[in-house]
């Protein structure tokens, strides 16, 4: 199951249902079952609060996840999206905002299923597999 949630924004997901189809194609991909995903999508200032009080971190980010599944178990995951610093980054990379916020939202699914961006390799293994997913959903849509 995945569920779309809003906090302190005016904004919704137009088609919602094809981002679920897309998101539960990327989990299949990887030879994984969704029990419960959560997407909340929110302003900085909640998303920064969350950052401060679960990860003592005082930085602005575009997403947060907490990865609740169980050890190779479905997938049990929440993940917050600060909707303006999708939209501030979309800018900066001169991209549309909704191809960056389905990046933002599949690189949260990505980190769940194992992929990590600590250092350069890392980085760079995590935007390779983001680039295939959005082909992905290219297809879907």
């Amino acid at each position: 199951m995945i569920e779309f949630h809003y906090e302190d924004v005016n904004f919704r997901l137009e088609r919602p249902e094809i981002l679920t189809e897309w998101i539960q194609a990327v989990v299949q991909s990887f030879e994984r079952r969704i029990a419960e995903i959560n997407y909340v999508f929110c302003s900085d200032e909640y998303l920064w609060r969350l950052n401060v009080e679960h990860l003592g971190h005082e930085d602005y980010t575009d997403i947060l996840t907490f990865d609740l599944s169980e050890t190779g178990g479905d997938l049990t995951v929440d993940m917050f999206i600060s909707v303006e610093r999708v939209a501030d980054n979309a800018r900066e990379l001169n991209v549309a905002f909704d191809d960056e916020l389905c990046r933002v939202m599949i690189h949260g699914v990505l980190h769940t299923l194992g992929f990590d961006d600590g250092d350069e390799q890392q980085e760079r293994r995590m935007r390779e597999a983001e680039d295939r997913m959005l082909a992905l959903r290219n297809r879907v849509a």
